[in-house]
């Protein structure tokens, strides 16, 4: 979802200030401020219609029809995320020609990949990412989804033993 502008070029004589607006978006929502902004929940075409009206109550309106092109909309799934590992992210987004992912620890992009699905090795554990996933159609419209991912990290196996006979028991010590 993107917010649009509308900026308000209509003009009137000094003395017939003060001006109201009043915009109507034609989805159902309205503004009253002298240049105006709104979020279309969807794409289509919409007839947007300013109003002016000065201190005499005289009013003139503007209508014009808009075409809002849909963006994409973005998803993705992933499973366990573990250090050391290649965790594999799978594109889900319906609508989308390309694809940037980007690998966020802290403030700092780690990595990105313009790939449709992802695989990154996290190198560090027992820390949080966020993934994000910015995927654009071929009207240029773009949308993205972001995830906090937990990187569990990685035990390390390890033991040892002393020397020991042919047919004793070996004791083993877990390191």
């Amino acid at each position: 979802l993107q917010s649009i502008s509308f900026a308000n070029t209509s003009t009137g004589a000094p003395s017939t200030e003060p001006f109201t607006y009043l915009w109507d978006f034609g989805d159902g929502n309205t503004a009253t401020t002298r240049s105006a902004s709104n979020v279309y929940q969807t794409g289509g075409s919409y007839t947007v219609t300013m109003t002016i009206r000065n201190n005499a109550g005289i009013t003139a309106s503007f209508s014009k029809v808009i075409t809002v092109k849909p963006a994409p909309s973005v998803s993705f799934t992933n499973g366990l995320v573990c250090s050391g590992s290649a965790t594999p992210f799978n594109n889900t987004s319906v609508g989308a020609t390309s694809n940037v992912w980007e690998f966020i620890l802290g403030n700092t992009v780690e990595a990105t990949q313009t790939t449709s699905n992802a695989s990154y090795s996290f190198l560090t554990g027992d820390t949080t990412y966020t993934i994000r996933l910015t995927s654009t159609n071929t009207d240029g419209c773009s949308n993205s989804a972001s995830r906090q991912v937990y990187v569990f990290p990685r035990p390390v196996a390890d033991f040892s033993t002393s020397s020991h006979c042919l047919g004793t028991k070996a004791p083993l010590t877990n390191a």
